[in-house]
């Protein structure tokens, strides 16, 4: 803008130029929007993906949950078949799914299993975002919903961890 600004002023006398410059202005910041809109765009498309995901792995649980009151399966052997085919879920290649419960214990996580059966309402992304409470504050008032925080990717050796959005649901 501050360029256009001082062509402007140094090149007022050429109305020719003057026009090109207003288009190229004009042209960039259709860009500018056009940009903004698919950017906007994907963030929704990537969303509508990993909640339909979610969704997947949760009727999964749900499934077991109903062969163990069908009385199909005992209750633990439901939740170990649960656990076992969530694990084993991914897509994209790396992107995976964990079960924690509403008292922020974490019940399966696939690539870090150390920890299953921990407490993990004090855990806090590299801004300081306390991850489980969010998560959990997020199911008890809407039932399910979209996270955005930092997670260590897995393999990598930033701690600080890359940006990540979840869908949960309880």
């Amino acid at each position: 803008r501050e360029l256009l600004e001082a062509a402007l002023l140094t090149h007022r006398d050429d109305p020719a130029l003057l026009e090109t410059l207003a288009q190229l202005y004009e042209y960039t910041q259709d860009a500018a929007g056009e940009y903004r809109c698919r950017k906007q765009r994907m963030m929704l498309d990537r969303q509508d993906k990993v909640r339909n995901l979610v969704e997947v792995a949760h009727a999964t649980a749900a499934h077991f949950e109903a062969e163990a009151r069908a009385g199909r399966m005992d209750e633990a052997e439901a939740k170990r078949s649960a656990m076992a085919a969530i694990r084993d879920m991914r897509y994209d290649k790396i992107e995976y799914f964990w079960i924690n419960d509403l008292n922020d214990i974490m019940v399966m996580h696939p690539y870090k299993p150390e920890l299953d059966g921990k407490k993990l309402d004090q855990m806090k992304d590299a801004n300081g975002k306390l991850l489980f409470l969010e998560f959990n504050k997020v199911v008890r008032a809407q039932g399910a919903g979209f996270v955005d925080y930092l997670w260590p990717k897995p393999g990598a050796a930033n701690n600080d961890g890359v940006p990540k959005i979840s869908y949960v649901a309880g």
